[in-house]
């Protein structure tokens, strides 16, 4: 996979590589477990609401017997079942919502571990741009100073002024140097 940027196409695949892939695989994880959580979470509120809706039901057609001068006895129990079941579904779905919570904050944990394993690969990959960067003006620089050495010399030899150009170039990479 390759990743670009918009300044000019900057490769991140040797960024990418220095993170564990665990860091990556943890925010993966983590991610998947609170979608499953939340998933859990809906199930418990949607299972409530269907009792509550044949609670409801069934408390209306209890009034109907009544009204009617019937026995409710039967439903009586449905009614405490349904109510019994209405009260379970509703701490599991407080407990889904607190391991949802808890799914929210093992995300974030996550994400800043990688945020930080990522940070760290930018940084070490800036040195390591920064070294090369450093070791090619060196070896200008290097190359520049050997090179003006054999002009004074040739100079020397010759009797003549050397040439005033190459102060520039050396200038120049002077400038080079101290913005990197």
């Amino acid at each position: 996979m390759k990743t670009t940027n918009p300044y000019g196409g900057t490769k991140m695949k040797s960024i990418i590589s220095r993170i564990d892939k665990k860091e990556i695989e943890s925010v993966k994880i983590a991610g998947q477990k609170l979608k499953q959580l939340e998933d859990r979470h809906n199930a418990f509120i949607m299972s409530g609401a269907d009792v509550a809706r044949q609670l409801e039901a069934t408390e209306a057609e209890i009034r109907d017997i009544i009204a009617a001068a019937g026995d409710p006895s039967p439903l009586s129990k449905k009614v405490n079942l349904l109510r019994g079941q209405s009260f379970d579904l509703a701490n599991y779905a407080n407990l889904a919502e607190n391991a949802v919570l808890a799914g929210q904050d093992a995300l974030k944990a996550a994400q800043a571990n990688l945020e930080t394993a990522f940070r760290k690969a930018v940084n070490e990959e800036m040195i390591q741009r920064t070294e090369a960067i450093q070791a090619s003006v060196d070896a200008v620089e290097s190359s520049l100073s050997k090179w003006e050495g054999d002009v004074y010399a040739a100079s020397e030899t010759l009797k003549v002024n050397p040439p005033r150009s190459f102060l520039t170039i050396r200038v120049n990479a002077d400038r080079l140097r101290d913005s990197i």
